[in-house]
């Protein structure tokens, strides 16, 4: 199944791009489903809005493919409106735009009921989890913004 079928994990992904900052020699996220390690994504910068992502690990969802971090690769997200029926791309940029990167200790929420994505901070990770697809990305702090 192509990850972006499911607009959850479309948003998760989304949102690790929102989160880690450009870098040539890769950023390694660990994605973890039903307290399973699912391998790693190595997410490297290309040029200026393009990343590449890279799955190594057993999850049918991730596999690899390769996303941009602008508005250049919205028609990737047009096709699936929230609840409000706005395209995920759309009310996305609004909820980035209100996000607050938490303390450590803290987290915020991003979205609301089963699309509801938390990013919580805990000394030197990010985790960031939908509970709806009990999958939660694990980002170290150090490549963080």
């Amino acid at each position: 199944m192509n990850p972006f079928m499911n607009p959850v994990i479309l948003r998760l992904l989304l949102l690790i791009l929102h989160l880690v900052p450009p870098s040539k020699e890769g950023v390694q996220v660990v994605l973890v489903q039903d307290a399973k390690v699912l391998g790693t994504y190595s997410i490297v910068f290309v040029a200026p809005g393009q990343y590449t992502y890279q799955f190594k690990g057993n999850w049918e969802e991730g596999k690899s493919f390769t996303a941009e971090r602008s508005l250049l690769y919205s028609y990737l997200y047009t096709a699936y409106p929230d609840p409000k029926g706005e395209p995920v791309a759309v009310s996305l940029i609004k909820e980035l735009e209100a996000l607050s990167i938490p303390k450590d200790g803290n987290s915020s929420v991003v979205g609301e009921k089963e699309a509801a994505i938390t990013l919580t901070r805990i000394g030197s990770l990010f985790l960031l989890g939908s509970e709806s697809t009990k999958l939660v990305c694990i980002i170290p702090i150090g490549v963080s913004k």
